[in-house]
């Protein structure tokens, strides 16, 4: 690969020195930008592209399949040795980046097959002044690509919700975010739907009012008792003392 970039960098000199004469430019800093990439679909379909610019000016995109040029902006004169440079490079990049493609993809093949679902919590905050906020978190998935909004008795809703892209975790995942403002009466109306390659089905969920726990109260009830009980007796031995 390093070498064929060495190869690039003689031949795009050649066709700025080429362009500078055909715009009678003999002095003064100018360039010539070339982009070009390739995409490799599961069904082995391939597709590529190219673009050139010279200081900034778009010359005709390359076709790749048919190595026919396209459209050209006004005012953009095209170099009859660029042109047949950039076709030869543009046609035999093509193959070399399908290849370089395929190359990747199987050394990443561990990482780019693999999913993480995602796991879903609906919480909710309470203002006293205003509407209720439900919060959907979204956390844990991966790849990054995911589908998540909020739905109203099974319909989309999109009337003041809010969200933020999914941004990475340090682990690799990726997480979202979605709020929504809503009366404390109709949060139960509201469920957060996510789709996910990693998910066998899509999630639906919607906030739970708190458990009311009259066990946790028992407890605490009689730790307290325990604890006062306890130190009246500490202070009583003390006294005797």
């Amino acid at each position: 690969m390093t070498q064929i970039f060495r190869d690039a960098e003689e031949v795009f000199r050649v066709v700025l020195e080429s362009v500078q004469r055909d715009h009678e430019q003999s002095t003064g800093l100018h360039t010539w930008q070339v982009r070009y990439g390739c995409e490799l679909s599961q069904e082995g379909r391939q597709g590529a592209y190219e673009q050139v610019a010279y200081d900034g000016t778009l010359y005709p995109d390359l076709d790749l399949e048919s190595l026919s040029w396209m459209a050209v902006e006004r005012g953009a004169q095209v170099s009859q040795t660029g042109n047949q440079t950039v076709s030869v490079m543009a046609y035999v990049g093509k193959e070399d980046c399908i290849a370089w493609l395929r190359r990747y993809l199987d050394y990443g093949k561990e990482a780019l097959l693999r999913t993480e679902p995602p796991v879903v919590k609906v919480t909710s905050k309470e203002d006293s002044k205003g509407p209720a906020t439900l919060v959907c978190r979204v956390y844990g998935f991966y790849p990054k690509e995911i589908n998540a909004y909020w739905r109203k008795d099974g319909e989309v809703w999109v009337q003041d919700t809010f969200r933020r892209v999914a941004a990475p975790n340090s682990d690799g995942t990726y997480h979202a975010v979605l709020g929504i403002k809503t009366s404390p009466k109709e949060r139960k109306r509201f469920q957060c739907h996510v789709e996910h390659e990693a998910l066998p089905k899509h999630l639906d969920v919607a906030w739970q009012e708190p458990v009311f726990n009259s066990w946790l109260l028992i407890l605490c009830i009689v730790g307290t008792v325990v604890l006062v009980a306890g130190i009246s007796m500490g202070i009583k031995m003390w006294q005797r003392h």
